[in-house]
């Protein structure tokens, strides 16, 4: 399984999930992989629902820029981020894709 298997809540696995030879998480029936938009229709936005949150204007690319941050925030070294996200420039990495609240820069603050 790829990486990305590590970041798939357990029971998606347990309950769905199907060995196949190229380690892809959402197949179709016929063990192709699913388009991105079905992704979005049948997985995504039925989990925001459940929990209470907004569907519109919402896609898979928020996966990333959440990824980025939780690893910053986790104290990941920002090179290891950037070829994580898999992004030539650093700078691209860190400007666009890692987001800090308030907690997390008075956290960062106090430890100083």
């Amino acid at each position: 399984m790829t990486m990305l298997g590590a970041f798939v809540p357990v029971a998606y696995l347990r309950d769905h999930w199907k060995q196949n030879e190229t380690g892809l998480l959402f197949l179709n029936r016929r063990g192709r992989p699913l388009k991105r938009s079905y992704v979005v229709k049948f997985g995504l936005k039925p989990i925001l629902r459940k929990l209470g949150l907004r569907t519109e204007r919402v896609g898979l690319h928020a996966f990333p820029h959440g990824l980025g941050t939780a690893l910053c925030e986790r104290k990941a070294n920002p090179a290891a981020v950037q070829k994580i996200l898999r992004h030539s420039d650093i700078r691209t990495t860190l400007k666009y894709y890692v987001h800090s609240d308030l907690d997390c820069q008075r956290q960062a603050l106090n430890e100083i």
